[in-house]
């Protein structure tokens, strides 16, 4: 079935391309974290030989240093009302005002703390650790934001454990009424079988609500209306589904034989619900580039429920539509939030000639005709930057060439002319180099 997306009207991609000693020579920001209120954006970026944590104002002007740490600063992450930011650093939670003050850790463990998230109400926070052996979901109260000088010598808060060892947990996500996290866990007896399951804040105790089986489930983020979004392999190739509270309902929202999500799940590349509900904005992946695409949240119908006992596992509901691409050229790109009106897109975007930066994307629809995609960032050095503008860069050629076992070799030769040819000529002598492999044995 031929994908359903229509690319939306856009400027040109940047020309030329970058050569290996531009590449390592720029260090972009990362980790880029929407504002609740659309102001600004946390990100992390190189500062004094560690990445640091900074904020931007989406209207462009100069970044705000937060941090000024030794070690490097990651996973930024904005409490509900906007006033603070929990980040990790050096195997423990830290903890800062949106302005740069009262810097403070929260929990700390050698054996690391990653991925913190807030609970809706600001009053605690999850993360994973290791500290007993396996991946866990940890809750934590959140320091209460208070006035006048802070404690001397403040009482470290004790997490504890929401999910229990034997499981390793790898994504996970509050469910909008904070009631219930969702957690993408690896099972099994040999951690081969991807689920989601519903864990009870309070409790920990937990229900399955995805994958399982030949299903490998991932990604699991809210929906206002209490139900998640989800990337499923049912079909073969990673679809977006949305999937009840309970279990019970499921609707595919998307088709085509292209991947629309990874098995990970991971920040950007895992769908998101807009504010109101109404559209989602998922990746689709083809021909090595990965493009944002949005479409409406249309559930179609459920099937009536006819007598006796229902099903344990209803068949999922087909309820894919039309969606369209808003990214403004082709690249990797990756969401980051959505804007309260549920009209923009912020969303990190790079290419063979762009380095990594964060754009305002529009969708088309819901924004104005006017409306534009704007580039908040510039992490492109003027040097090479001109370099490229001048048209000194060196084009490049897409091949694809077969080697002697049948696999083909797919990719892009920057070369002049010239000397593409000769390189092309060349490549298929290249697999003389691999080491045998005997019959019978995977390649």
């Amino acid at each position: 079935m031929p994908p359903t997306t229509n690319r939306a009207s856009s400027p040109a991609r940047p020309a030329g391309g970058l050569s290996i000693e531009q590449i390592v020579a720029i260090e972009s920001p990362r980790e880029f974290r929407l504002h609740p209120r659309d102001r600004t954006v946390a990100y992390t970026a190189e500062a004094a030989g560690a990445r640091q944590l900074f904020s931007l104002s989406l209207r462009g002007v100069f970044p705000v240093q937060l941090t000024a740490s030794e070690k490097n600063v990651s996973d930024p992450q904005w409490s509900p009302d906007g006033r603070r930011l929990a980040y990790v650093r050096d195997d423990a939670l830290w903890l800062i005002e949106a302005d740069g003050s009262r810097d403070q850790m929260i929990t700390g463990h050698p054996a690391g703390v990653s991925m913190p998230r807030w609970s809706p109400d600001g009053k605690q926070l999850a993360f994973l650790s290791r500290r007993r052996g396996w991946s866990q979901v940890w809750l934590v109260d959140a320091p209460v934001p208070r006035r006048g000088r802070p404690a001397r010598v403040p009482k470290p808060a004790e997490p504890r454990a929401l999910t229990a060892s034997g499981v390793d947990v790898e994504d996970l996500a509050w469910s909008t009424d904070g009631k219930t996290i969702a957690v993408a866990a690896t099972r099994g007896p040999d951690h081969d079988v991807a689920e989601i399951h519903l864990v009870d804040a309070t409790t920990g105790e937990e229900h399955w609500i995805a994958g399982g089986g030949t299903e490998w489930a991932a990604g699991p983020r809210p929906v206002p209306d209490g139900s998640f979004l989800y990337v499923s392999d049912s079909d073969g190739w990673f679809q977006v589904v949305r999937v009840s509270a309970d279990g019970r309902e499921r609707f595919v929202l998307t088709r085509g034989e292209r991947e629309h999500g990874e098995p990970t799940g991971g920040t950007g590349y895992a769908p998101m619900s807009a504010p109101d509900g109404s559209h989602f904005v998922h990746i689709e992946v083809h021909d090595g580039l990965v493009d944002l695409v949005v479409a409406p949240t249309g559930l179609g119908t459920a099937p009536k429920r006819g007598r006796g006992r229902p099903r344990k596992n209803p068949p999922a509901i087909v309820a894919a539509a039309e969606g369209r691409v808003v990214n403004p050229w082709p690249g990797v790109w990756r969401s980051v939030g959505w804007l309260a009106d549920g009209a923009w897109i912020a969303a990190v975007g790079e290419s063979e000639a762009a380095p990594q930066d964060l754009w305002l994307l529009p969708v088309r629809g819901i924004a104005t005709d006017d409306a534009r995609p704007r580039q908040i960032t510039t992490s492109l050095p003027a040097v090479v930057a001109a370099t490229i503008g001048a048209g000194r860069a060196t084009p490049g050629q897409r091949v694809r060439l077969k080697a002697r076992d049948g696999l083909e070799i797919e990719g892009t030769l920057w070369r002049p002319e010239a000397a593409t040819g000769r390189l092309r000529r060349r490549l298929p002598r290249l697999d003389r180099l691999r080491p045998r492999v005997p019959a019978g044995e995977p390649r």
